[in-house]
């Protein structure tokens, strides 16, 4: 598949908690599991652009988009890419899924052209993922309305504007490595 317009973003900004350690630098490929997301998003997506805190942005060697809230979570990461890009279609990928493929990411891209009017995720066991998944540039300024109203959660907000949930080619390969822990 060729270059899909979209905008890539690599959500690392969080503060690891729960891993205890950066997963942006998990090696999982020979690269920080960051880069080796930001190469994986870049068969898709004109730019790709990494999602950081402050405190992880002077570590980052690509492109990267700061966190305008400070500990706000992955929707403040979204809505931070978005208003620095208003018109850019955003297709997400969260930096601790280091089993996804090129034919994981594909399906989306796929699905989303043929219905590009909404969010589209996959949905494992009952789970919708918002976090994996294509928000396009009007939803994400509907988001935004939300975030702004005091709703952090990117499940709620998907749910309230509307998406399209598809099944996974091979649900293991979505596997977040907090879940390994």
């Amino acid at each position: 598949m060729t270059k899909s317009g979209l905008t890539g973003l690599v959500l690392c900004g969080g503060e690891s908690k729960r891993m205890g350690h950066d997963k942006a630098f998990i090696d999982y490929h020979g690269l920080a599991q960051y880069q080796w997301s930001s190469d994986l998003l870049g068969a898709y997506c004109n730019e790709v652009y990494i999602s950081v805190s402050e405190r992880l942005s002077s570590k980052i060697l690509k492109p990267t988009i700061v966190d305008r809230w400070k500990e706000a979570g992955p929707l403040a990461a979204i809505i931070s890419a978005h208003l620095a890009y208003p018109e850019q279609d955003f297709f997400l990928l969260p930096c601790d899924m280091p089993y996804l493929n090129k034919e994981d990411l594909s399906y989306l891209v796929e699905a989303y052209f043929d219905a590009s009017e909404r969010i589209h995720c996959y949905k494992v066991n009952g789970y919708t993922n918002p976090l994996l998944a294509i928000w396009p540039a009007s939803v994400l300024e509907q988001a935004a309305q939300y975030f702004e109203a005091g709703d952090r959660s990117p499940r709620r907000v998907m749910e309230s504007l509307g998406f399209q949930a598809h099944s996974p080619l091979v649900p293991a390969r979505l596997k977040n490595v907090n879940e390994e822990k």
